[in-house]
């Protein structure tokens, strides 16, 4: 059981339980006090009644006529059955022969009075069965009540209380909803409202975090964009000038060419990197050799590293994987041809495959310069350039490269080593 649902609970039973004690306090400690002194009084004064006027009424019509309109049934007693009568304490009794009117709410559940008269006799005024009946009939009906009343506010206050957070998240919510995301509350509970506020408040910040990235995202993009049209439509019109040589507008279709090169090749990455960021982009997943499949990627970047007379050093055996052949393709040919660009003259690339349990993990290590501590956590994010990378790409490689990884359901970091940069990239086999 959850904690919230312990609260609930705890808070519904305190509240019926303390309504019921405040009931019962209140129906059965108040209510009998009061109904007590109101019998008191009418018997005192029917009491006095009766004694005044005993001698000009029939004593028989007078118990007919009383017992027919008073809750009481009225008797005479002698001294002697007072004495034995088992509904009055000892001191009442003592009471009772000094000519005290006693009562037997000290002894006895009993509503009883006796009064002293002037003839020696004792008039005995019990409270009639009925009376007592629909005295006990109104108690219950009041302590009802009043558990009721008592138990419905305390629920109302408890789930005020407990709704207050609730209402502040949807206040919160609207204010998200216009692209407000502080979220200043810190929730002292620690049940699943507590979570639920914890979970609203990461849920702002990465939310605001998003915001931002798209919008850095689009500021990029248009920028990337905005440089090779610019540049287009410059020579373009200078194309257009009648006394340019042959040789200058050679130049400049070349110029044309190769910034149209760069828009092709930028929109294709934007569009894949969206596709696999949105995971629109299936997996078509197939057994084949990863290893071969980077011999392959080396071999087809052969111009590059054999103008820089780069060496590779190779530890891949034969190893399969379960993937999606084109993707991992780019993948292992963005990383090789960065390690290459980077790569001084002469120098060596090592590729490793490792065995771990249900994993291959491939280590490709150069000999270049390596990221600075500043760029190494933002190399990854679409469109950043490090200050001290001199790429002509667009930065969005390692963004693409990522996203594949990611969607393999495996892992890639960069490292710095003591001369060059070390990628590694963690894939289960299947």
């Amino acid at each position: 059981m959850n904690k919230l649902a312990i609260r609930l609970g705890v808070t519904f039973i305190g509240a019926v339980v303390l309504s019921l004690i405040i009931g019962a306090i209140t129906t059965y400690q108040i209510i009998p006090n009061r109904i007590f002194n109101e019998v008191h009084k009418e018997a005192d004064q029917l009491a006095e009644y009766i004694i005044n006027n005993s001698s000009e009424l029939d004593e028989n019509e007078l118990q007919h006529l009383l017992f027919k309109f008073t809750p009481f049934k009225i008797s005479y007693l002698t001294e002697e059955e007072v004495m034995k009568s088992p509904y009055f304490t000892k001191q009442s009794k003592i009471d009772a022969l000094n000519d005290l009117p006693v009562d037997s709410f000290k002894k006895s559940h009993e509503v009883i009075f006796i009064y002293p008269t002037e003839d020696g006799k004792y008039l005995q005024l019990a409270l009639k069965n009925q009376f007592i009946e629909n005295i006990m009939k109104s108690a219950v009906i009041i302590f009802t009540i009043i558990t009721l009343v008592i138990g419905v506010s305390l629920v109302v206050i408890a789930s005020y209380h407990m709704a207050k957070p609730i209402k502040r998240l949807t206040i919160y919510t609207e204010r998200l909803s216009k692209g407000e995301f502080t979220f200043p509350e810190k929730m002292k509970y620690k049940d699943e409202i507590g979570k639920l506020y914890k979970s609203f408040g990461k849920m702002a910040m990465d939310l605001e975090k998003m915001v931002k990235s798209q919008q850095s995202f689009i500021s990029n993009i248009s920028h990337e964009y905005q440089t090779p049209l610019t540049s287009i439509n410059g020579f373009a019109k200078a194309l257009r000038q009648k006394k340019l040589t042959m040789e200058k507008q050679h130049q400049y279709l070349q110029i044309i060419e190769r910034e149209s090169q760069r828009l092709s090749h930028l929109s294709r990455n934007v569009l894949k990197l969206s596709s696999l960021q949105n995971d629109t982009h299936v997996l078509e997943k197939s057994e084949f050799d990863v290893s071969e499949q980077i011999r392959e990627v080396i071999i087809s970047l052969e111009p590059q590293w054999s103008k820089k007379e780069i060496d590779f050093s190779l530890s891949i055996d034969n190893h399969k994987i379960m993937g999606d052949k084109m993707l991992l393709y780019q993948v292992w040919y963005n990383i090789i041809n960065n390690a290459i660009y980077f790569s001084p003259e002469k120098s060596t690339i090592t590729i490793l495959i490792h065995s771990l349990d249900s994993d291959y993990v491939f280590l490709i290590k150069d000999q270049g310069p390596g990221i600075s501590k500043e760029d190494i956590k933002n190399v990854k994010e679409p469109f950043y350039k490090g200050k001290n990378i001199m790429s002509k790409g667009n930065g969005l490689g390692l963004s693409i490269v990522e996203s594949i990884v990611e969607k393999h359901k495996g892992s890639i970091s960069l490292k710095n080593l003591s001369k060059g940069l070390s990628v590694r990239i963690q894939l289960n086999k299947k």
